[in-house]
């Protein structure tokens, strides 16, 4: 389980805190979701691939490619795909 803390909305990226540890997981949101920062989301955020993710707060499930985990907050703008001209 995590949540939410970043989102770039551009190239349908997500960070997603994870509560045990604090690592963060960068996933691709595949389709419209509403999806926002604090959500709290359930799922395998540990396991590469295709996966489908449960949005606890608005209890809403939405498909997602999960692309790494274990990112540190250091690394986020270049897991999520952010540029230098739009951050």
């Amino acid at each position: 389980e995590g949540t939410v803390r970043k989102i770039n909305p551009v190239r349908g990226m997500v960070a997603i805190e994870l509560r045990d540890d604090g690592s963060f997981t960068v996933v691709e949101v595949l389709g419209s979701v509403d999806l926002e920062v604090d959500d709290i989301v359930r799922g395998p955020l540990r396991e590469l691939g295709s996966a489908e993710l449960m949005n606890v707060t608005k209890n809403d499930a939405f498909d997602v490619i999960v692309q790494n985990f274990d990112v540190t907050a250091g690394q986020l703008p270049r897991q999520l795909l952010v540029n230098e001209r739009s951050r």
